[in-house]
């Protein structure tokens, strides 16, 4: 039994040049040891399973653990929507490591550069761990220190409370599985937007979706942000977080584990 967490290809292929020489070869001998696996856990509904199908038993199950999901963080979400002055800048967030640009922090910064010279701002917290160093002097460089703020790794226990707080989660990812901060965000109900890779379409509804690495496309989406689509947004992503409740998912797990025991000859 084996448990598929993330494209290793894009791993490769998006971490440097020596990666892109080697992307294929990893791409195919995962491939094949996929293929001939008897049980996979995936922790996608649908990305996984198409770039390293299996001939054997499998389960999408992922390892994102939501517990006590209450209809009050939606309706304190859709408060805090219908109560933002149109003043207010609306705060996006991302959780993410800081010293790998395939997380594409990079392409929000250079998007909200782009905003800025049409009069539109946006503030930008970012969390995460790592050397954030490349995205302080872009952020010096753009001349936007006044709007993205760099938080540091926080506790998992207070990263909640900082998705609470922004008004738009964004993953701008380039190479993901199934990413746990978003799901997290969504649990919160708040509004959400995301790249076109892995298992990010699975979560989110096609019109928050943009083309990984397209600062054209982040512009776009983000100057195009108003009341009605965070509402439904809110409302869409707290419904799917969901399906990610601890009790769903352990349940779906334990059942293969036990399908797996009994087909093995264990019990």
């Amino acid at each position: 039994m084996a448990e598929m967490v993330a494209c290793t290809f894009d791993g490769y292929w998006n971490y440097s040049w020596k990666g892109k020489l080697i992307a294929h070869y990893k791409l195919y001998s995962l491939k094949k040891v996929a293929y001939k696996l008897d049980y996979t856990i995936y922790v996608t509904e649908k990305f996984l399973q198409k770039r390293y199908p299996t001939k054997g038993s499998s389960v999408a199950c992922s390892d994102v653990h939501l517990n006590n999901i209450n209809n009050t963080a939606l309706l304190n979400r859709i408060h805090k929507i219908n109560s933002k002055e149109n003043t207010q800048p609306f705060v996006l967030g991302t959780v993410a490591s800081m010293n790998v640009k395939y997380k594409g922090q990079q392409y929000v910064i250079r998007a909200l550069h782009a905003l800025k010279k049409k009069g539109i701002k946006f503030n930008y917290h970012l969390v995460g761990q790592g050397d954030d160093s490349y995205l302080r002097h872009l952020t010096s460089k753009l001349g936007l220190q006044d709007q993205v703020k760099f938080n540091g790794p926080l506790k998992h226990e207070n990263i909640l409370d900082f998705l609470n707080k922004i008004d738009i989660y964004i993953q701008p990812s380039k190479q993901e599985g199934l990413p746990r901060a978003l799901v997290e965000a969504m649990s919160t109900a708040c509004p959400a937007l995301g790249s076109n890779i892995a298992g990010i379409p699975e979560l989110l509804s096609e019109e928050s979706i943009f083309k990984a690495g397209d600062i054209s496309a982040i512009q776009g989406i983000l100057q195009n942000v108003n009341t009605v689509w965070m509402i439904k947004s809110a409302q869409d992503n707290f419904a799917r977080a969901k399906d990610y409740q601890y009790e769903v998912l352990e349940n779906r797990r334990n059942n293969f584990y036990q399908k797996f025991l009994t087909e093995s000859g264990f019990k």
